[in-house]
């Protein structure tokens, strides 16, 4: 079971973040909450505020809220309501999302990796292909020329459009590696700021 000291000093670290006056006061008011309620009451007035984690999300928002009205606009605005809802929602469903988020983005790049693979495959066979119809060609060439003229051209025509297919397979995946990375190091960004 939480302690009244452990509950604070738990809601100060994951205060980490505001101004120490905010956090201060913060926590001065929650310990006179505490202190209202007496010792014997600890477990109920933690039942009563929710975790640290929830707590916090309601400080962030209703922080958040202050700052809206005091300058509103449109990005603090969307910036406001996303607060708002993670705070409403707060800890009890916040680690099964993000556990979701990630399998779901997991999953995704699995997708694009098995769909960059069957693309490569089918552009190799196109290319072995035409490889494999010059061979035919020109074994046929001296018995029917105009088939074996066909087979070659046929081939020829394969083999280009095979190496074409690789080259675009390769692009396509030096691409999506580049994007996957350009949005890994935005998103890290977001989180520093």
């Amino acid at each position: 079971m939480m302690t009244k000291q452990a509950y604070l000093d738990e809601l100060r670290q994951r205060l980490a973040g505001l101004n120490q006056e905010e956090i201060d006061s913060c926590i001065q008011y929650y310990a006179e909450y505490f202190d209202e309620a007496g010792p014997d009451a600890e477990a109920e007035v933690i039942s009563r505020l929710g975790t640290p984690v929830q707590v916090v999300a309601q400080v962030r928002a209703d922080r958040e809220l202050v700052r809206f009205e005091a300058a509103p606009s449109p990005k603090r605005g969307l910036k406001t309501l996303w607060l708002v809802i993670l705070g409403i929602f707060a800890s009890p469903i916040a680690l099964p999302i993000a556990i979701a988020l990630f399998a779901v983005l997991f999953a995704v790049l699995i997708a694009l990796f098995a769909v960059l693979v069957a693309l490569g495959a089918a552009a190799l066979s196109i290319g072995v292909s035409g490889l494999a119809l010059i061979v035919a060609g020109i074994a046929i060439l001296p018995t029917h020329v105009p088939t074996g003229l066909f087979m070659l051209g046929c081939g020829l025509l394969l083999t280009v459009l095979g190496a074409l297919a690789i080259w675009g397979v390769v692009t396509l995946g030096q691409v999506s590696i580049r994007g996957i990375i350009h949005l890994i190091n935005k998103s890290r960004k977001r989180k520093a700021a």
